[in-house]
C-alpha cells in the first residue's frame, strides 16, 4: 500500500470533557461510556498555531488581501458542522460496526473526530479512494484485504462506510466494488451484509442527493444499504489540501502541514486569520465549535472534565 499509517499523524487533539443526554441525566440513567459523547480539544502544545486580525486595523487594503484569492469561511458555517458531527459520532457509535471506513479525502477530518468524541470506542480504517475510478483495480485490492481482516466471521458483517458526498457517484461506485467482492469471495457469500452510508454533504451546485439515496436500490438478498445524509452549509475543507491536513500526489497521501490565511466572518464582523499551520488552525476551530455547542446545548449534560483531571496528575 502506498498510503501510510493515517493515525501516525492525524491526531493532534484529545477527549476533553464527558457529555451525556440531558433527559437520562435528570432521570438518574447511570452515566455509560456507550452512551457518552467527548468534546475534542487540540492538544495544549500545538494550541495557539494561529493569529486573527481585524481587517480595519491592516495596514495593507482589503483589496490586496481580497485579490489573494484567501478563502472566506463563515464561523457559523463551523458551529453548524460541529453540531452535525455530534449527531454523525452518536450514530456511528450506535451502529456498532465490524468495520468502519473512511474514505480520503473529504471524510479525514470527520472521522478522526468521531474516533476522538467516541474515547476508542470507534475506529476508522481508511481509504485512499482518490482517482477511484482509475484506480479500481489497486482500490479493489486493498478494500478486499481491510474486509477479509474485519470478518466477524458470523452469520452478519456490519460494515459502516463514511464520506463528504457531492454528486453520489463515488459513493455509487464503492457500492458496486463492495457487491462485486461480496459475490466473488465464498465466506462473504452466505453472510447478511448490511453496509450503512454517512454522507456529508452541502448545497453546493452539483450536490445530488437523490443519487445518493438510489444506492438504497442496489440492496438485494443478503446485501442491505443503508444512507444516512447529513447536511451542513458548507464542507470548509473539501478540496483544500492545506486545510485538510494531506496532499495527494499520485497514489501517494502525504501529512500537509502548511502556513496560510482566510477570511473568517462572524456576528462580530470579517476577521484575518493568519496561521503558522492551517491543519492544526483548522482543527482547533473545528473542536472549539464543537465543544461550544455541547456545552450550551439543552440536549447535554456535562459529567466530567477529563482534560483538567489529567492536568492536575
Amino acid at each position: 500500500m502506498n498510503q501510510p499509517n493515517m493515525h501516525n499523524f492525524t491526531f493532534t487533539m484529545g477527549p476533553s470533557g464527558q457529555f451525556v443526554s440531558y433527559h437520562g441525566y435528570q432521570q438518574g440513567t447511570p452515566v455509560s461510556e456507550t452512551q457518552s459523547i467527548w468534546n475534542p480539544g487540540v492538544y495544549d502544545q500545538l494550541r495557539d498555531s494561529f493569529r486573527v486580525v481585524d481587517y480595519t486595523k491592516l495596514t495593507e487594503p482589503m483589496a490586496g488581501f481580497l485579490s489573494q484569492d484567501f478563502p472566506i469561511i463563515q464561523q457559523a458555517d463551523f458551529d453548524r458542522y460541529g453540531e452535525v458531527l455530534v449527531d454523525l459520532t452518536k450514530a456511528v457509535m450506535a451502529q456498532q460496526a465490524c468495520l468502519n471506513l473512511g474514505l480520503l479525502r473529504g471524510a479525514y477530518r470527520p472521522c478522526v473526530i468521531v474516533e476522538v468524541m467516541a474515547r476508542g470506542q470507534v475506529t476508522y480504517e481508511f481509504l485512499n479512494y482518490t482517482q477511484h475510478t482509475e484506480r479500481e483495480v489497486e482500490i479493489m485490492a486493498e478494500l478486499r484485504a481491510l474486509l477479509r481482516l474485519r470478518d466477524p466471521q458470523t452469520a452478519e458483517f456490519r460494515i459502516q462506510v463514511t464520506d463528504t458526498a457531492i454528486g453520489g457517484y463515488g459513493a455509487e461506485h464503492l457500492a458496486q466494488m463492495l457487491i462485486g467482492i461480496k459475490a466473488s469471495e465464498e465466506s462473504f457469500r452466505h453472510q447478511q451484509w448490511v453496509m450503512t452510508f454517512n454522507l456529508l454533504h452541502d448545497r453546493r451546485g452539483g450536490t445530488n442527493t437523490a443519487k445518493m439515496r438510489e444506492i438504497q436500490d442496489l440492496s438485494a438478498d443478503g446485501l442491505r444499504f443503508e444512507i444516512l445524509l447529513y447536511e451542513v452549509p458548507n464542507l470548509i475543507t473539501e478540496d483544500y489540501d492545506a486545510g485538510l491536513g494531506l496532499v495527494f500526489e499520485g497514489q501517494t497521501v502525504k501529512p500537509c502541514s502548511e502556513p496560510g490565511s482566510f477570511f473568517l466572518q462572524s456576528h462580530a464582523g470579517i476577521s484575518l486569520v493568519e496561521s503558522a499551520d492551517l491543519k492544526t488552525t483548522f482543527d482547533e476551530l473545528y473542536t472549539q465549535s464543537i465543544t461550544d455547542g455541547l456545552v450550551t446545548s439543552s440536549e447535554y449534560k456535562q459529567v466530567a472534565d477529563i482534560w483538567n483531571r489529567q492536568r492536575e496528575k
